[in-house]
């Protein structure tokens, strides 16, 4: 068997030295990159933590005030760690204040057995507990999110359970084994077992904190691109499909309706005078005027239609199946209840000139087709507005 007398406690603090300062540096440098990310701030602040701590061991050997500030504060990185490791689930009211509380008790009592009534192998039992507890903590929160991945929870929460196991039994030997040198607590081999739990407590939990982080990351990069996509395919202001969707779909049901054979009408509806209504009324009331009638456009056209905003106060509506009856139809019943719209500070009712064309032998293309309607709708508007048009070609 290993013999513990062989390991030596100031090679392994440089050694845990040497994992806490890269870590501390990936977490800054993560931080920086996604500052509303809150796991590399807390990871950050516990690298600094424990690096603090480890320098106080090695350089305050035996005395007693510096060794109980390296024992606070390798409480309070692995109490950062599990802060870290929530990620997105930032911690609540209550469960701060009880962690608060409990700080505050192992301070006290590491301070009684520290100044009051020294007892080093006490106080070293009771620097134990705690940092086991923290352990344990950190286990909780490793399984208390669902949806991460099982295979880095697992090799993390080991490791934590572990050093929460190894802990306690230290904490239990220390405190009904008597007086101990306090060099040997310090800096000797008794010291060997919490530093490897040290060590392996940030390789754990640098490993989950980085799975973890990563996942984040690759969810929001998810969300954003969701984002993106939507925006390129709706319309912002009506919520209607964008002018490229609507093309897309115009596209996608003429190549339907030439193999099934079905027929395949379009409308083109442009807002009459609106280049007045900003004018007179203002950019606000036309923006309102734009989103009234996207509406509008969106509540009277058939449940198969696709309605979509080509540009400005241009509109469109692809209608699959519909003859011209039917578009003519759903043309004049829109037309109607844009007069029924009531938009604050616009002077005149809504109106608006509409353009309609059947899919026809000559339409091999979208632009064909949006031609002919876009014609029709010039047409009506040349006419007086406020009216339909069909192309007849």
């Amino acid at each position: 068997m290993f013999p513990l007398s062989a390991l030596h406690s100031p090679t392994l603090i440089y050694a845990a030295l040497a994992v806490a300062l890269p870590m501390g540096a990936l977490a800054i440098a993560s931080g920086r990159a996604l500052p509303d990310l809150p796991g590399p701030r807390h990871w950050a602040a516990a690298a600094v933590c424990v690096s603090g701590a480890l320098v106080l061991y090695i350089t305050a050997g035996a005395s007693p005030t510096w060794s109980m500030a390296a024992d606070v504060l390798a409480v309070v990185s692995l109490i950062l760690m599990r802060e870290g490791l929530a990620g997105a689930a930032p911690a609540s009211r209550g469960r701060m204040l009880v962690t608060v509380a409990l700080l505050a008790v192992f301070v006290a009592i590491h301070l009684w057995f520290g100044q009051v009534e020294p007892r080093p192998e006490r106080r070293a039992a009771v620097a134990s507990a705690g940092m086991a507890l923290a352990a344990l903590s950190i286990v909780w929160e490793l399984c208390r999110p669902a949806g991460r991945p099982a295979g880095l929870v697992m090799v993390a929460g080991v490791m934590f359970v572990g050093m929460a196991l190894g802990l306690g039994y230290r904490a239990v030997e220390m405190a009904l084994g008597g007086p101990r040198p306090v060099e040997a607590m310090v800096l000797g081999p008794e010291a060997a077992i919490p530093l490897l739990f040290v060590i392996a407590a940030q390789v754990g939990g640098g490993a989950a904190f980085c799975g973890f982080a990563g996942l984040q990351v690759i969810q929001r990069l998810r969300t954003t691109q969701a984002l993106l996509e939507r925006a390129v395919r709706e319309d912002g202001l009506t919520g209607l499909a964008s002018r490229r969707a609507i093309l897309e779909v115009l596209r996608t049901e003429i190549s339907a309706a030439r193999r099934q054979g079905h027929s395949l009408g379009l409308l083109v509806l442009d807002i009459d005078q609106f280049k007045r209504i900003n004018d007179v009324c203002g950019h606000v009331v036309g923006d309102a005027v734009l989103a009234a009638f996207g509406s509008c456009l969106a509540g009277n056209i058939r449940a198969a239609d696709r309605a979509g905003r080509l540009g400005g106060e241009e509109f469109a509506v692809v209608m699959p199946g519909a003859s011209l009856a039917d578009a003519e139809r759903v043309s004049e019943r829109v037309r109607l209840a844009l007069g029924g719209i009531a938009v604050p500070g616009l002077i005149d009712p809504i109106a608006a000139s509409i353009g309609v064309a059947i899919l026809g032998t000559a339409d091999h293309a979208e632009v064909t087709l949006l031609a002919r309607a876009d014609r029709a709708m010039y047409q009506a508007k040349r006419a007086g507005g406020n009216q339909v048009a069909v192309d007849e070609a």
